[in-house]
């Protein structure tokens, strides 16, 4: 037995010792170079206020991490941070931990503290407004998007995003068929969310696997329930995939669609529309963790979603000014919708009037007033987006 144990103590691997990153100096160095921002995806100033509401939630026992640590020094909050950061905009986790002299094991521990930290912080909470006076704010904001504000009580906008995963394995899921999507072909999990006009997340559901339609997953969110008590005079804004009712507008589809008045509430509504499809961009875009599939553990990614979205929304109020979708003049924002109607025509060519949003139904009464209400004002589409569609 002595002779056994000493193999083993003579078969360990040598203990490797780290140089752990000067944050300071790191800071420093970033900040002469003006690449702060491009490495972190935030300023500074932003960073720090983000470091501050998230430091109860990341320290460490020094004495134990003391004891545990090889040279170099515990693990701090800003190494904590800088894992998290550098890792969701994209970064090998190699080069991550090598920069910050931290065994593998101690990153992932890092990143997935990071994540917990941040979807623990009541300050980042996702939120859908509920209270009058919150829904009238946000309907405000969305009314100021529309042409001339006649798109008036509008509190989000929603769509799915199909969030690319690697393939999972079968001790993740007894499904693993369910996570792949025909339309994408790849594998994946069906993101509900949906926005304010500022294209910030006010609701986010993951919990539907690649293979399941929008419609589908939105009627096992949450949300679903929400819209049944909204107050009335607000709704939210979808596409073709989803369901009409009178709190969810989606646009006339199939031979509906061609007509007129049916087309010049189709142009006004993508306008609001398109907040959640510029949201998405914005969140893929600037956490580039989703430019490839997702390689964490299946059961851990709608944390690393919601982790992003929080930040997101974090980085907006805090008007990080290069991440902000520009206002855009008249003309600039009916070329958008031009192209992105041609986009959302392909995406789902079921017809309203199919899902039982025809005329004299009540679910299609909402839709049926705004399109009255815009065309008896004289409403249509601008001339130059109606020559290019010709």
């Amino acid at each position: 037995m002595i002779r056994l144990l000493a193999l083993v103590k003579c078969r360990r691997s040598p203990i490797v010792y780290r140089n752990r990153l000067i944050w300071d100096e790191h800071v420093k160095l970033l900040l002469e170079e003006d690449q702060f921002t491009s490495m972190y995806r935030m300023t500074y100033p932003t960073l720090k206020k983000l470091l501050d509401l998230l430091s109860p939630f990341l320290q460490v026992d020094a004495s134990q991490a003391n004891r545990r640590c090889k040279g170099g020094g515990c693990i701090t909050p800003e190494l904590i941070l800088h894992c998290l950061l550098r890792y969701l905009a994209g970064g090998s986790f190699h080069d991550i931990r090598t920069k910050a002299g931290i065994a593998k094991s101690t990153f992932f521990s890092c990143l997935h503290r990071g994540i917990d930290a941040v979807n623990r912080c009541d300050e980042l909470a996702i939120k859908f407004p509920m209270e009058r006076d919150a829904l009238n704010e946000v309907a405000l904001e969305f009314q100021k998007k529309s042409s001339s504000g006649m798109m008036d009580g509008c509190v989000g906008a929603i769509d799915g995003w199909l969030c690319q995963i690697k393939v999972p394995s079968a001790s993740d899921t007894a499904n693993i068929a369910s996570y792949f999507s025909g339309h994408y072909q790849c594998y994946g999990i069906n993101v509900q969310a949906a926005c304010d006009a500022r294209c910030r997340f006010t609701y986010l559901s993951v919990r539907s696997p690649g293979g399941t339609g929008d419609s589908r997953a939105f009627h096992g969110s949450s949300l679903k329930e929400f819209l049944d008590i909204l107050p009335r005079g607000f709704y939210l804004v979808g596409d073709s995939a989803y369901t009409l009712s009178s709190s969810l507008l989606i646009p006339y589809s199939g031979a509906d669609k061609k007509r007129k008045d049916n087309d010049i509430f189709n142009f006004h509504l993508s306008q609001l529309r398109i907040k959640i499809e510029q949201a998405f961009g914005l969140l893929v875009n600037k956490w580039r963790v989703f430019k490839r599939p997702i390689e964490i553990k299946l059961n851990r990614v709608p944390s690393l979603i919601e982790c992003c979205m929080r930040l997101h929304n974090w980085c907006i109020n805090e008007r990080d000014g290069q991440w902000i979708v520009p206002d855009m003049t008249p003309g600039q924002l009916d070329e958008h919708v031009a192209s992105y109607e041609e986009y959302m025509d392909d995406a789902d060519p079921t017809s309203a009037n199919a899902r039982g949003g025809g005329r004299g139904n009540i679910r299609s009464m909402v839709r049926n007033a705004i399109t009255k209400q815009l065309v008896s004002e004289g409403r249509d589409r601008p001339r130059h987006n109606r020559m290019r569609n010709n």
